[in-house]
């Protein structure tokens, strides 16, 4: 089965501000981001049960060359990508996003 993604607008801002933040450190390290990103996305399109859950229903799925996490719900078949954040911001970032009990 594949599931669908829907990157929250929250989570388009947090890839934008690490991408302008990688690029402005090396000339295409933001392209090289975007790509793990990417790459990343599509095993949540067939397999978002892959990751463990971090807090409540939310899950994690960490990139392998950059400390950032996507964190993310399953509804239905929908993943939506709630957060694209680096992994040592505080957690109460990505948590006020959330509007689960």
């Amino acid at each position: 089965m594949n599931y669908r993604i829907n990157v929250k607008d929250s989570a388009e801002l947090d890839m934008l501000d690490a991408y302008n933040w990688y690029e402005n450190e090396k000339d295409g390290l933001g392209k090289t981001f975007l790509k793990e990103i990417e790459t990343n996305l599509l095993l949540l399109e067939t397999n978002p049960m892959l990751y463990q859950i971090v807090y409540k229903n939310v899950r994690r799925a960490l990139l392998h060359k950059f400390p950032f996490g996507i964190y993310y719900i399953i509804e239905n078949e929908i993943v939506n990508i709630l957060s694209v954040t680096h992994l040592s911001r505080d957690p109460k970032n990505w948590r006020e996003r959330i509007s689960i009990n």
